[in-house]
């Protein structure tokens, strides 16, 4: 990785171009550390929020369950009460044709 090996430096040339290559190498690793952390830091941020989300979103299926619970007994209840309509329309129905035809029976007859 390194260019130059410390025991052979001869010169200060060769001194001033290993530190050089020293200095490249450290700026690049305060800069990769930096942006290491700002992704950590951003990557926090995002949980943070997916968890407010995800929060929100479990409130919301409760919520949607209860309506469908509520819906679903409203359903029911409303399957009764047709069933007990359709059956006094029957007897409805049946009451009249009866009083109809003993209408025209005594009709017929008087």
């Amino acid at each position: 990785m390194f260019k130059y090996n410390l025991n052979n430096i001869n010169s200060a040339q060769q001194f001033a171009e290993v530190s050089k290559v020293y200095e490249e190498q450290r700026e690049y690793i305060e800069r990769k550390d930096a942006a290491i952390f700002q992704t950590l830091e951003e990557s926090k941020k995002q949980n943070n929020l997916l968890a407010e989300q995800i929060g929100a979103l479990k409130e919301q299926n409760n919520l949607l369950n209860e309506m469908y619970e509520n819906a679903k007994k409203e359903s029911e209840e409303n399957k009764k009460q047709a069933k007990q309509s359709n059956f006094f329309g029957w007897i409805s129905f049946a009451v009249g044709t009866t009083i109809a035809i003993l209408g025209v029976i005594l009709g017929i007859i008087f």
